[in-house]
């Protein structure tokens, strides 16, 4: 009768085994029972950097084998999430319940004995679920004893997604959990947490974090482009050098670096002149000798469109506000499954901008943020000359000319140009009206991607 067992010695890591279960009786065995198996999981210690989880490959709301919890008090709760992420579909969720002194931590694989604590960062993004909340990072020795946690830093996150980079330097014990632990402070607190990593904290160590410029440059202009090179390291570095590719990782231009003393940012500027006509793809990317993280050395990715020769470029707005998952406005939304907006530009911004009467070829909207915006299917661009000052609560009715289509389009990070497959005649005098719209999205409702803006009144 015995309906548990418990195997002496252990069960070896990263190994399938296979059982089943043979019922017998005064008459003997059953014959032909089924064969089951199982596979033990990997080891959980880390013993290579960086060392990165996302906490995408588990089912909600367990948290990843070599990750662990410690929760003390009704309510709190340290789990996996898969609602807003920053990068779907999952982040952690650490909430303390409805007692301010309820414990709650998440705590990261045990480190290997070649990896000091204090050797280490760790880079997260993080948002709160309230301003003012504090969220403290520290080591312990036993993740199951409390006080064992020595606090190395803490931070204040905001109620959007940003990356933050804790330093262990600080500390001198010899513990070899890393954890992040709830600051308490009031009842009903929630922090999330997304795309963590643990890095050594590196003598030589540049990373080249952006690149930006003209998005839409023209074919024979020459155009500048800033690459971001951020020391990560302990040492200042001047001999190094920054290089732009295109796509295919065809060498576009080279720069010698400059002084970046260690936790600066610098800007390495190339000037390239595009030849071809059409979209295309940039990164740069940093070579320093000795450089011991080269993980961080190439830019994200810049998406460009090249203009024709002698197209004028007009930027309207100085975007110093951002909507929210769910407000608006936003061309890039799927809150609501579906909608529809309309935006007017007078005549009178355009020209003030450097505009002229001429043929529009494209259109383009910065993203701050993609948050869980999903595919937005018929998506459709639609433009027409309007005599409206003000937009009012009703579309405007009459002929609009669809300038560009796609279906189940999702935006990215950066500028989003949208060449038009018609170009569109503007006269110069009148305003010009921008419809968008998207019909429903077949899964449940979702968020808006963050979309920089201008606020204005009555437009």
């Amino acid at each position: 009768n015995v309906t548990s067992y418990n195997p002496d010695p252990d069960l070896q890591i990263n190994t399938t085994y296979y059982w089943k279960v043979v019922p017998y009786n005064q008459f003997g065995d059953a014959v032909n029972c089924p064969v089951w198996s199982f596979t033990t999981h990997g080891d959980a210690t880390i013993t290579q950097l960086p060392y990165s989880n996302n906490f995408d490959s588990v089912t909600v709301p367990d948290l990843p084998f070599d990750w662990l919890s410690y929760v003390d008090g009704a309510g709190a709760v340290v789990v996996s999430y898969a609602t807003s992420p920053n990068s779907a579909p999952n982040c952690i969720r650490i909430y303390n319940g409805t007692v301010a002194t309820n414990e709650a931590l998440l705590i990261a694989p045990q480190l290997a004995q070649t990896i000091p604590a204090s050797s280490l960062r760790m880079k997260l993004w993080v948002k709160g679920g309230g301003t003012g909340y504090a969220l403290n990072f520290g080591v312990m020795t036993d993740p199951a004893n409390l006080a064992t946690f020595t606090q190395v830093g803490s931070i204040s996150p905001t109620t959007t997604w940003a990356e933050y980079v804790v330093p262990f330097n600080s500390y001198t014990g010899n513990g070899r959990y890393l954890a992040i632990r709830h600051g308490q402070g009031g009842t009903g607190r929630t922090f999330y947490i997304d795309d963590t990593t643990l890095e050594l904290i590196a003598t030589n160590d540049l990373a080249c974090t952006a690149l930006s410029g003209n998005t839409t440059p023209s074919v024979g202009s020459p155009t500048t482009y800033n690459a971001s090179i951020f020391n990560w390291g302990t040492v200042a570095q001047t001999n190094y050098t920054v290089k732009l590719f295109n796509g295919n990782n065809v060498e576009l231009g080279t720069a010698a670096g400059i002084n970046c003393a260690p936790g600066s940012t610098v800007q390495i500027p190339f000037t390239w002149t595009p030849q071809v006509e059409g979209t295309a793809t940039l990164y740069a990317k940093v070579f320093l000798t000795g450089d011991q993280n080269a993980t961080n050395d190439q830019s994200p990715n810049l998406n460009i469109l090249v203009m024709g020769a002698g197209t004028l470029v007009v930027s309207i707005g100085d975007g110093t506000a951002v909507n929210t998952t769910s407000g608006s406005p936003t061309p890039y939304g799927t809150y609501y499954k579906n909608f529809r907006q309309q935006y007017l530009f007078t005549a009178a911004e355009i020209l003030a901008a450097g505009g002229a009467p001429g043929m529009i070829t494209a259109l383009s909207f910065n993203v701050q943020a993609v948050n869980n915006c999903s595919p937005m299917p018929n998506f459709t661009i639609k433009l027409k000359n309007t005599q409206q000052a003000v937009l009012t609560t009703t579309f405007e009715v009459g002929d609009y000319t669809q300038v560009w289509f796609q279906d189940n389009f999702l935006p990215v990070v950066g500028w989003n140009t949208h060449p038009f497959t018609t170009p569109f005649m503007w006269d110069g005098v009148s305003n010009l009206l921008v419809d968008v719209i998207t019909t429903m999205i077949p899964t449940s409702y979702t968020q808006n991607a963050a979309v920089y803006y201008a606020p204005t009144t009555g437009v």
